[in-house]
């Protein structure tokens, strides 16, 4: 299938909602660009929400695809069923259709009626975290910072070569156009990947050097080591042989320390539920009250334990990762320290051999002194490629800034924070999202619905592309600032649901 070109505006302007919670029969609504949705409890203003993200995404508010279909189908209908029209590019009106339907253990996704796979609908709508970030306000709180740093890097936007020159002294703008960087990126692992080259040519020039050196000395007749070399050697062939390999990172560690008190947490709750569940029900006059209310508690605790799931796959994900990353450490560690070791093992037999015999030898003058040209040239033309490597860093940490200075010119209170992390010789960016100074699990309600309108400007500057906001928190909000389309529910006591878009 051939996804049409996506527009600006993402505007939903139909949707049908059939076997989705209280939506047990067909329902359809139809929306503008501003939606007023009110009602009384229970009357299913929420689960629009939740019937667009699972239409789109296939997960519920929270991102989540475990067990969702047991969240939202209605327990009567054998069909859960939800269809929506976008416009793509409003208004220019390039109209799709999604539909997404599930029925017994089977789920479908369509477009346009034509089955397709997640990641077409992806193309149009962006990622599920890009996309929630925007239409659920408060959501990008609950991101691990990994993901948080991943989506900030996605959406930020990108500068001319030019502009990232110009923030260079002109020498130094010099020899970063001689370098022709075109991908930053690509250019810094091929730079590393060539430094890396050298060092190991050069390494090996000097195993060669200096056995070379020694077998001249023998040559012309310089004195024989004595013992007490040999013993120096020895020591150091045992002091190579005492080292111990790198230690797991701190950070590592410390994710395994919270995916403990993860599983601890899991744990508490999970004894809470089945305490809950055993609990004895009160009196007959109480019998449905309770019932209703011991089931919603047993549903958050639930809903608890799925997100603690989450977050520990995603740790131990990541601490496979970086296990693995350290068991290759240990690995090169191993390979290197092995090589001393052979290299002081071959230097103690030289010094043995040369106290048996130190005839016979042939002249390797010639030959050493080649080797050592070869050094000097090796160890110039590695100082170039250095030299060449931290102009390139150098290049990526200021086109990282101009980034984020890019990104927080289009922020009013949210703010992008880049912080960089020397690793040995490799650089690490992070980046870090705050509203107001604060951090985004302590926001209020309004402050969530802010940040996603500030979000949404930013992503539209960005990727083109302008997601709707749903702020299911029935507090007003100023709309003169909102581009996107906007959602607004409001809770009408014992009133009936109406929704009214314009």
């Amino acid at each position: 299938m051939d996804v049409k070109e996506r527009g600006t505006a993402v505007k939903i302007v139909e949707l049908e909602v059939m076997g989705l919670k209280i939506y047990e029969q067909l329902h359809k609504f139809t929306f503008g660009m501003v939606n007023r949705i009110e009602g009384g409890r229970d009357q299913g203003k929420t689960a629009l929400s939740e019937a667009i993200v699972w239409c789109i995404k296939g997960c519920n508010l929270a991102g989540e695809t475990r067990g969702v279909l047991k969240q939202l189908k209605n327990v009567a209908s054998k069909e859960l069923r939800v269809t929506s029209i976008w416009d793509l590019g409003y208004p220019n009106h390039n109209r799709y259709k999604v539909s997404r339907i599930s029925k017994g253990r089977s789920t479908r996704l369509y477009l346009d009626d034509e089955l397709v796979q997640q990641d077409i609908i992806d193309d149009l709508f962006g990622s599920v975290d890009l996309f929630l970030s925007v239409f659920i306000p408060g959501f990008i709180g609950g991101l691990s910072a990994p993901r948080i740093r991943d989506l900030i890097h996605s959406i930020l936007p990108k500068p001319s070569h030019k502009a990232v020159l110009n923030s260079f002294k002109n020498e130094d703008r010099t020899l970063l156009e001689v370098i022709n960087i075109e991908d930053p990126h690509t250019c810094l692992v091929d730079q590393q990947k060539e430094l890396s080259e050298w060092d190991e040519y050069i390494g090996g020039l000097k195993v060669r050097l200096n056995s070379l050196q020694f077998q001249v000395k023998l040559q012309e007749g310089s004195p024989v080591e004595g013992e007490s070399d040999i013993l120096v050697l020895q020591e150091q062939f045992q002091t190579i042989q005492e080292e111990k390999g790198p230690e797991l990172e701190d950070y590592v560690i410390e994710m395994i320390e919270e995916k403990k008190k993860l599983g601890e947490q899991y744990r508490e709750l999970e004894d809470k539920w089945k305490q809950l569940r055993k609990k004895p029900l009160p009196r007959k006059e109480r019998l449905q009250i309770e019932v209703h209310q011991r089931q919603l508690d047993l549903d958050e605790i639930a809903s608890q334990c799925r997100k603690i799931l989450d977050d520990g796959y995603h740790l131990r994900d990541l601490i496979k990762h970086a296990e693995a990353m350290h068991e290759q450490d240990l690995v090169e560690f191993s390979q290197y320290k092995a090589e001393r070791l052979q290299e002081t093992q071959n230097q103690i037999n030289l010094v043995l051999a040369k106290r048996n015999f130190s005839a016979g030898l042939k002249s390797k003058k010639g030959l050493y002194e080649c080797e050592m040209n070869k050094l000097m040239e090796a160890t110039q033309e590695r100082q170039r490629v250095a030299e060449q490597l931290n102009m390139i860093q150098q290049y990526v940490y200021q086109y990282a800034k101009l980034q984020v200075e890019m990104a927080n010119n289009l922020l009013q209170n949210a703010e992008i924070i880049l912080t960089k992390r020397n690793l040995d010789t490799q650089v690490h960016y992070q980046y870090k999202l705050v509203f107001r100074g604060k951090g985004l699990y302590s926001l209020s309600r309004c402050e969530k619905i802010s940040l996603s309108i500030e979000f949404s400007k930013l992503v539209n500057y960005t990727l083109k592309m302008l997601v709707p906001i749903f702020a299911d928190t029935g507090d007003a909000m100023d709309k003169e600032n909102i581009e996107s389309q906007y959602f607004e529910t409001s809770f009408v006591p014992n009133g009936l649901l109406n929704v009214s878009g314009v």
